[in-house]
């Protein structure tokens, strides 16, 4: 790994030397007790593992970014692991704290809270860092981080492996996750929930200057870019069948739509001849990033058990240009038959192949993009016996 390090743990009362980071220790501390809050008896538990970290050897600088490329190995006190957990001794409520790392760059908590069947609460943070580099040259100034520019004239080609400046390339990644979820009546459920990841660094990224057969530069691709997810869920619950109703909103948002650079072999052409574009190199290249966008989806499925072995049909009917994917699953046996369509203004249907036992309970799917209005129905090869 580049580097030998050595931690203390404290677990189960215990002071433990290791002599690597990689080696298993002993489990967390834990503890429980019981007492009463306005009458009510509670139960609190958890565990939790910290400990202090140092390096007999110091990995060099090169190892150290394969050895912390996605964790966070610093000197000093750390939080391995922690669980706390307050609940009532039936279940009936229960709220729960957790986390790891707190601190460092790859640090994570949570919090959950809920009664079982009327409703739930959840939030969740999560880090990650990437380090790809920490031996990183540049010749090219970011005067701008999606603008890198060279001095004119241009320097020899070898000035560019000869730099000793040195720095770091890393991203590092935030995601959060807020969901609550309830019950109002016995068969219905209803759940609403929010993500967000933010990518925030830079990262390595080749730019072509002219045909493809002319001179490329590496540089650093600038990293701003946030994507929120917004979904909404609802099911209905009978004995007979099920529906469930799904609606997603995901929104990418990129701060940079372009990186610009000057060309090392502008005015250069003794340095780079004429195969990399000799006297007619161009000045500055430029490079698309991905573009902000945005995507709606809508998905509905249904499970009904049939009252016998009956062949049926599946019929699509819908209003605009749309695409339709509609799925009958066979649960008992796993078998699915598939309608796919491109609808226009009228009705597609496909027939399914029967299934020779009584009883069976079937699935069914449906997720349409840009649809002004669809309908799906089951139906048999010669009559209705149901729509949905």
């Amino acid at each position: 790994m580049g580097g030998t390090a050595g931690r203390w743990r404290l677990a189960l009362g215990a002071l433990t030397l290791a002599a690597s980071a990689e080696l298993a220790l002993p489990g967390p501390a834990a503890a429980q007790t019981a007492f009463t809050l306005g009458g009510t008896p509670y139960t609190l538990d958890g565990d939790v593992e910290v400990g202090a970290r140092f390096f007999l050897a110091e990995p060099s600088e090169r190892n150290t970014a394969k050895f912390e490329e996605y964790r966070d190995i610093a000197d000093g006190l750390f939080l391995e692991a922690l669980r706390l957990r307050l609940a009532r001794p039936d279940e009936s409520f229960a709220i729960e704290l957790g986390g790891s790392r707190w601190g460092q760059t790859d640090q994570d908590y949570s919090l959950r809270a809920g009664r079982p069947g009327v409703w739930d609460f959840g939030f969740e943070w999560d880090q990650l860092r990437h380090l790809y580099s920490t031996t990183a040259r540049l010749l090219s100034v970011d005067v701008e981080p999606n603008h890198f520019v060279l001095p004119t004239p241009r320097p020899a080609l070898s000035v560019h492996n000869t730099l000793s400046e040195r720095r770091d390339v890393a991203s590092q990644w935030e995601t959060m996750r807020l969901w609550a979820g309830f019950n109002p009546v016995e068969k219905l459920e209803l759940k609403a929930e929010y993500s967000r990841i933010h990518k925030e660094g830079s990262r390595p990224i080749g730019m072509a200057f002219g045909s493809p057969s002319n001179n490329f530069l590496e540089l650093l691709e600038p990293i701003d870019q946030t994507i929120h997810d917004f979904k909404l869920r609802a099911a209905w619950a009978e004995e007979s069948y099920q529906i469930q109703f799904q609606y997603g909103l995901s929104i990418f948002h990129n701060e940079f739509s372009a990186l610009t650079a000057d060309n090392p072999c502008f005015a250069n052409a003794a340095a780079c001849g004429a195969s990399d574009g000799g006297a007619a190199a161009p000045r500055t290249g430029q490079t698309s990033l991905p573009p902000s966008n945005m995507a709606h989806s809508l998905s509905l499925s249904a499970g009904v058990t049939l009252p016998k072995s009956i062949p049926v049909r599946i019929v699509i009917t819908c209003l605009g240009g749309t695409g339709v994917d509609v799925v009958l699953r066979d649960d008992d046996t796993g078998t699915e038959t598939a309608a796919s369509a491109v609808c226009r203004y009228g009705e597609v249907t496909q027939t399914v192949t029967p299934v020779d036992a009584p009883g069976r309970r079937f699935t069914m799917s449906t997720t349409q993009h840009g649809a002004m209005w669809l309908a799906v129905t089951i139906q048999q090869a010669s009559s209705d016996v149901g729509g949905g």
